[in-house]
């Protein structure tokens, strides 16, 4: 066992575990009983379930690999057998259905066992610390429990939580080898970054390191058997994530097409950041989180060991875990602070080093002193993060945008929502839900439950945020899948055009989104016109935005009156079947194909390919706002949308 775990230090680890769950606590209950978060591994386990409690453990999702999906799927069994025992549910059914009625319970326990993964990490940071310098783990473990990047990612359920606790532990393993050279910390550390590449692709990046460490161990031993053990490490290691995350090679054509949808999004990145490398923005946020002192000290540790090769090669794996990773995202084009969440534990024992062995260069002070040092140093260059995560507000914006409907709209007002928004419950949504098996099979009580719920005569506004769109030129035959919008951002502009948008009587926009276009506004000048048009002729009746008492997205909900609409309508003319044509790119190979002045758009080819985009991309929100108008009790204004989908729905068309 490592000193970081031996009796004298039982204490001050179990304090530090203490700072890391009430740091985490006022994060268990935010933003519920809205529930606003991604949180696309509780999600997709929830997918997974089946009624009458048989799981298909095939997640049919792949952007991201298995492990973290198994792990709420384990956390939400156990949660609904107390449930079921305490009387709280009465089979999966209501399971399912109470978290479309109230995710509390569901987000709180999720929460509370990723809060489980981040004590794990910081233990793990304790560890490697120790490891390679007496006092250097207590003081990285203490950045790991308070950064907040690291923070925010475990109570929204990424998954990179999962990928920084494996990697962290995976290392430890590796300096381990590296120092006595057994096979089992080697094998040990194999399985660990099997599971962290498991957790999330990047983590198959640790077998730089992983390799590096069979190969550098101090073992004495010949080229042949150290060849032999990287080999049957990288064995285990492919070993474990085939096991953990199964059906990426079982159903490897659906892998394959998700990760080329993630390798694309890699390359071109999202709305609001395109085809732009991302060094500078985690170039800046590594500066605030974990700090630039703790920066300054990863760079100099290196240089700061003893000289004998042993103390040097304990620090080669580190190494090759940060900068791969960093590389790689810098190198891309997304930007999510929650990238370098796993590199942070890292730093943060190479900073802890660093600053315990300038400290033992002052004979006069002990090792108790060097740990208090290392704990000072890295607190500074945390602390104003921390302090400003730590102050900001918990209420959320989105949850007054809400409660704001709630007291104002009517049930026949048609609302129009971006993403980002105050996440309403949509009429449709509600129909959907009352005619699937999950509700016929849920207990009366818990059907009341839910039908208790506000809905709203809501539709989610379209956002395209990355690839291509992609339609169907076949009659019949194999699909023959022909490119319509290459770069599929670009079709956003086909719904903001104000005599669609001007259909809402309410419409909401959230910084989420607006900000994005706003970013580029050349490239999407029809939608920051559709801002301004808002901003001049609609009514602004309520703004949400980030202040002392509130954080989160500014959400602005403008009121669209009759006079409004019928200025757009004079202007633009009627909306007419073949309005998003307009939209297509320069480079789209149908442009002009539905124009007057383009190719006959009664051609076969052309007609069958436009009419099946038209299905796929246009033609649900088309049918989401006619039904909207049917409810408000404006069928004359859902007339001409009726017209523009029996326009497509030809006989030359697929459907």
């Amino acid at each position: 066992m490592v000193r970081a775990f031996q009796a004298r230090s039982f204490v001050p680890v179990a304090l530090l575990l203490l700072v890391g769950l009430v740091a985490r606590a006022p994060g268990w209950r935010q933003g519920l009983p809205e529930f606003f978060d991604e949180a696309q591994p509780l999600r997709q386990a929830l997918k997974m379930w089946r009624p009458g409690g048989a799981v298909d453990w095939n997640p049919h999702f792949f952007v991201y690999p298995s492990l973290t999906f198994y792990f709420h799927l384990v956390i939400q069994w156990i949660q609904l057998q107390v449930g079921s025992v305490l009387g709280v549910y009465q089979g999966v059914a209501d399971f399912l259905l109470e978290f479309e009625t109230d995710p509390t319970l569901h987000a709180l326990v999720g929460r509370l066992a990723v809060t489980g993964v981040d004590l794990a990490t910081i233990l793990g940071t304790v560890a490697l610390g120790e490891r390679l310098s007496k006092g250097a783990g207590l003081a990285a473990g203490l950045l790991v429990a308070l950064a907040p990047n690291g923070i925010e990612t475990s109570r929204a359920l990424y998954a990179e939580a999962h990928l920084a606790a494996f990697t962290v532990w995976a290392l430890e393993r590796m300096v381990a080898h590296l120092r006595r050279g057994d096979a089992g910390s080697l094998m040990s550390g194999a399985a660990l970054t099997g599971l962290a590449a498991s957790s999330k692709y990047p983590g198959a990046l640790l077998l730089l390191p992983l390799l590096g460490a069979a190969l550098l161990a101090a073992a004495p031993m010949p080229l042949a058997r150290r060849l032999a053990r990287a080999a049957s490490a990288g064995l285990v290691a492919a070993l474990t994530f085939a096991l953990t995350s199964p059906y990426v090679l079982l159903d490897w054509s659906a892998a394959r097409s998700d990760l080329q949808v993630g390798a694309e999004l890699a390359r071109a990145g999202h709305l609001g950041h395109l085809g732009r490398t991302s060094a500078d923005f985690y170039l800046l946020q590594m500066l605030r989180d974990p700090g630039a002192v703790v920066l300054a000290l990863a760079v100099l540790a290196p240089f700061l060991v003893r000289r004998d090769a042993l103390s040097r090669r304990a620090f080669a794996p580190l190494g090759l875990a940060v900068v791969p990773l960093l590389a790689t995202v810098s190198l891309s084009s997304v930007i999510a602070p929650r990238y370098v969440v796993s590199v942070v534990p890292v730093l943060a024992v190479c900073a802890a080093v660093a600053a315990t062995l300038l400290m033992a260069r002052v004979p006069a002070l002990s090792p108790r002193w060097r740990t208090l040092g290392a704990v000072l140093a890295l607190s500074i260059s945390i602390a104003p993060a921390a302090w400003s995560a730590f102050s900001q507000p918990k209420r959320d914006t989105r949850s007054a945008a809400l409660a704001w409907c709630r007291r104002v709209l009517t049930d026949r007002d048609l609302v129009f929502c971006e993403s980002g928004g105050p996440a309403l419950l949509g009429s449709d949504r509600r129909e959907a839900v009352q005619s699937s098996r999950v509700y016929r099979d849920a207990s009366t009580e818990a059907q009341r439950r839910y039908l208790a719920r506000r809905a709203f005569n809501q539709v989610s506004w379209p956002l395209f945020m990355h690839g291509d769109l992609q339609a169907d030129a076949g009659s019949g035959g194999p699909p023959r899948w022909r490119t319509v919008i290459p770069e599929a951002v670009d079709f956003n502009a086909a719904f903001y055009d104000r005599r669609l948008i001007g259909l809402a009587d309410y419409f909401i926009t959230s910084s989420v989104v607006r900000s994005r276009y706003q970013a580029d506004s050349t490239r999407f000048a029809v939608e920051v016109h559709a801002y301004d048009s808002l901003e001049r002729d609609a009514t602004l009746v309520a703004r949400f935005v980030s202040d002392r008492a509130q954080s989160g997205p500014e959400i602005r909900i403008y009121r669209i009156d009759e006079s409004a609409r019928a200025r757009w309508r004079a202007n633009l003319g009627a909306l007419d079947a073949r309005w998003w044509l307009s939209t297509l790119p320069p480079d789209s190979p149908l442009q002009g194909a539905g124009s007057a002045e383009g190719a006959d758009p009664s051609a076969p080819e052309p007609r069958r390919l436009l009419s099946d985009f038209h299905y796929r991309y246009v033609a649900p929100t088309i049918e989401h706002v006619t039904r909207g108008l049917l409810r408000a009790g404006r069928s004359s204004d859902a007339a001409p949308l009726e017209r523009v989908s029996s326009f497509w729905e030809t006989p030359l068309g697929p459907r």
